[in-house]
């Protein structure tokens, strides 16, 4: 395959910014990680060590210019933390979910133990009565003083009457707590009892216990008062109903503060990959303003979210401009190592998608032309025969030029590669499939052509 190719090009430049964007995605990754297993103590201090190094080891890697293995391991770390920090996240948020539930039984439990007691004509110390009393109109959240209190006034329940002999209501929550043959503990007991608000008011300890434990305790207080104060409701539609409402108002809450956080999240990758441009200015400009919005403990979403779209068009944009350049001055300073003139300022009149002819040093009529999308890395390279009307070309030629053309696309593929730049061959014709490509021959451009190059835009994107 010697005729026309098609190649993709990838410098140094390039891959070192790739990897660079992937570490600084590692280290908001872990991050992220590192404050919520910290704040809820969900991870040992060696773990969180562990962590740490493995996000200096991408550094190394990236001084050792090791570009793929840093991508690779990059989306390694930032799969593996994602999903640790959820597994974390679901084991705590369930045992939260369970303590919720006890404690919710047990505010159910006082209620229908204080009502048997006064049913039966049991009198109860005065602390133990206000300690029921409390915890049934859900004022107290105590869970080891409700539970007390609640064994305490079902031991005086248990107490024979004054004819010795146990009332009905005395008898039945007696045979519910246990039997001489199978004694059961309270926790046994209160695990047991009806829920009939189950399955919602269990999907509401489980979602406040998640918001508690991502948003934390602050935000979710407000939720957790009223659901205190919902399962204290004597008539069973209201409580349900009102177990509704909170469920939509804690979902809203949940969504909108996942959405501030995910803002939070993008704007804090950004402000990393900002910091990896240097000397440029609106980099800087955009790193600061983010760096400022985020201090504010509450941002507007829509001043995160312009702000992000901002910077990041911006990003994209450098990024690209960058690339671009890179690989033009790449490619034509590996063909002027393989013989071809390149003269200065022509890198300024080579414009994006525009056609580019360089003559041979040592064959002024044969020439190579470039042509294709930069921005994207993909780049058509063919050989061409430089011809005017008093010296048409001979086809005769074609096929000894392909063939010398092929050996100068093996060189300059690998003079490239000794730059870190990788050149990849998408799509090459067998020698001879089609006559090769002519073009008219110019004279070289004026000194005074040269100076109007704009040779100061190359520089200036570097």
């Amino acid at each position: 395959m010697s005729g026309p190719k098609v190649v993709r090009v990838r410098t140094r430049e390039e891959r070192l910014a790739d990897a660079q964007a992937w570490i600084s995605r590692v280290e908001a990754a872990s991050r992220r990680w590192e404050r919520q297993v910290r704040a809820t103590g969900l991870a040992t201090a060696t773990e969180i060590d562990a962590t740490i190094t493995r996000g200096a080891e991408l550094s190394r890697l990236l001084g050792s210019h090791q570009f793929e293995v840093v991508e690779r391991q990059a989306r390694q770390e930032i799969g593996f933390l994602d999903r640790d920090l959820e597994r974390r996240r679901q084991a705590e948020a369930e045992r939260r979910a369970q303590r919720r539930t006890r404690n919710r039984r047990m505010v159910s439990a006082a209620g229908s133990v204080l009502a048997s007691c006064r049913n039966a004509g049991k009198t109860l110390p005065t602390d133990v009565t206000q300690s029921l009393e409390r915890a049934a109109s859900g004022r107290s959240d105590n869970a080891e003083a409700i539970e007390a209190a609640i064994a305490r006034a079902l031991e005086t329940l248990a107490e024979p009457s004054g004819a010795g002999r146990a009332s009905k209501a005395q008898a039945e929550l007696a045979g519910r707590l246990g039997s001489d043959s199978s004694p059961r503990t309270l926790a046994e007991w209160l695990a047991e009892q009806p829920a009939g608000d189950e399955p919602i008011a269990g999907g509401l300890d489980a979602d406040l216990a998640r918001f508690e434990l991502e948003a934390g305790l602050e935000r979710a207080a407000p939720f957790a008062e009223r659901a205190r104060c919902i399962a204290a409701e004597v008539s069973d539609g209201r409580r349900r109903l009102l177990y509704d409402s909170l469920r939509v108002d804690l979902s809203a809450a949940f969504a909108d503060w996942r959405s501030r956080e995910d803002l939070r999240e993008a704007l804090a990758v950004l402000v990393s990959e900002l910091a990896t441009i240097q000397d440029h200015s609106q980099a800087a400009e955009f790193k600061r303003s983010i760096e400022d919005l985020l201090k504010n403990p509450t941002p507007k979403v829509d001043a995160m979210t312009a702000l992000r779209e901002r910077a990041g068009a911006w990003l994209a944009g450098h990024r690209v401009a960058a690339s671009t350049q890179a690989r033009r001055d790449a490619v034509l300073s590996g063909l002027a190592a393989v013989g071809y003139e390149v003269r200065e300022g022509v890198s300024g009149i080579w414009p994006q998608g525009a056609r580019l002819i360089l003559r041979r040093g040592d064959s002024p009529d044969v020439g190579v032309e470039l042509s294709g999308n930069l921005a994207t890395g993909r780049l058509q390279i063919r050989p061409v025969g430089l011809e005017d009307a008093t010296n048409p070309w001979d086809h005769g030629r074609d096929i000894d030029i392909e063939q010398r053309f092929c050996e100068e696309v093996r060189q300059l593929g690998g003079r490239l590669k000794q730059n870190g730049v990788e050149v990849a061959i998408e799509r090459a014709s067998p020698v001879g499939a089609q006559p090769l490509k002519t073009s008219v021959r110019v004279e070289r451009p004026s000194d005074e052509q040269r100076r109007g190059t704009n040779d100061r835009h190359m520089r200036g994107q570097r």
